[in-house]
């Protein structure tokens, strides 16, 4: 082959070359964003667990504050008089794999609630849950239509801080033995003390029914002292609890993850030391991933499953602290 053959040669491999990364490369700019482009918020689009979703919910939006506002289970000491009262809760051989107070012959709850976004009540919001589902089987009525007030708890509970928070250790006692302003005890009709979201002076209640329960306790809580902190009690003491007392009022740690649940069954990530938001636990269950626990929140139905929730039994500390009603 002569000089200038192989030179033309030489060329058209070159040329072919450059054309073939023409055609296959692609510039930086090709995948710049325009400016004007209207891209959906990252908080609106739902992410993927592999139990869980989270996704575009009402507490999405809250500030820091809010957020904090919301969780606003205290912490205290045990009262170590009622844990020592209280005979431990014998666990049942024979709990089912799956049970669930909203679907056991009837549907013994009550609906979500919603605690609003600057007030701190998911204290009294779990006790009332309790007392109502309490009152509804003591009646043997699943079908009882009762709504009680929360605001009875926030207004004249002086030993809780109202909107500030709350604990069980002082709320379940005021609804059981403490008299109110007007001498009697228990809270009353919704009806007749709306949620108003703030913590004013006690109205005077005189010739209202009130609801009330024989008495209060824990689930298997620790007596070693004093002032011993509330207990983490077993999966299948507080599966117990729940079987054969009714639904009961926890503890869970809220952190930002469970404030953005949107639907599965709930596990944080995050390592928990202590609780900070009160939620009603009504059954439980069990798929490939493991067991869970089925819960009720009290910030909307746009929460969650329609405010419920399914958590899984190790995560959050759930069920610290736990407590129920009880007839005497």
């Amino acid at each position: 082959m002569s000089p200038q053959s192989r030179f033309l040669l030489r060329l058209c491999i070159l040329v072919l070359i450059l054309g073939l990364c023409a055609v296959f490369s692609v510039s930086a700019s090709d995948y710049e964003v325009d400016p004007d482009t209207d891209l959906e918020d990252p908080a609106s689009i739902p992410t993927l667990s592999p139990t869980w979703t989270s996704g575009n919910v009402p507490l999405s939006h809250l500030t820091i504050e809010q957020k904090e506002k919301i969780r606003s289970l205290k912490s205290k000491p045990v009262n170590t008089t009622i844990a020592k009262e209280t005979p431990p809760i014998t666990v049942p051989t024979d709990l089912p794999e799956f049970f669930d107070w909203r679907d056991n012959n009837g549907d013994w709850t009550t609906p979500v609630k919603d605690q609003g976004e600057e007030c701190g009540s998911c204290w009294a919001h779990a006790v009332i849950g309790i007392l109502e589902s309490h009152v509804k089987i003591l009646e043997d009525n699943p079908n009882l239509n009762i709504d009680l007030s929360e605001q009875y708890l926030l207004s004249c509970d002086h030993d809780d801080d109202g909107c500030d928070g709350g604990d069980f250790e002082t709320a379940m006692p005021y609804l059981v033995d403490t008299p109110g302003p007007d001498g009697l005890v228990g809270t009353v009709l919704e009806q007749n003390y709306p949620y108003d979201e703030i913590s004013d002076a006690c109205k005077n209640l005189s010739g209202l029914e009130r609801f009330t329960a024989g008495k209060w306790a824990y689930v298997n809580a620790t007596t070693e002292s004093d002032d011993a902190e509330v207990s983490l009690p077993t999966v299948e003491e507080l599966k117990a609890a729940i079987y054969l007392k009714g639904p009961i009022g926890v503890g869970v740690d809220d952190d930002d993850a469970f404030d953005e649940y949107s639907g599965g069954i709930f596990y944080s990530e995050e390592e928990s030391d202590e609780t900070n938001h009160a939620v009603i636990l009504v059954g439980w269950g069990a798929d490939e991933e493991g067991e869970y626990f089925i819960g009720k929140n009290s910030v909307g139905t746009e929460w969650g499953e329609g405010g419920w929730f399914n958590i899984d039994v190790h995560s959050s500390r759930i069920g610290e602290g736990a407590v129920y009603f009880d007839t005497i």
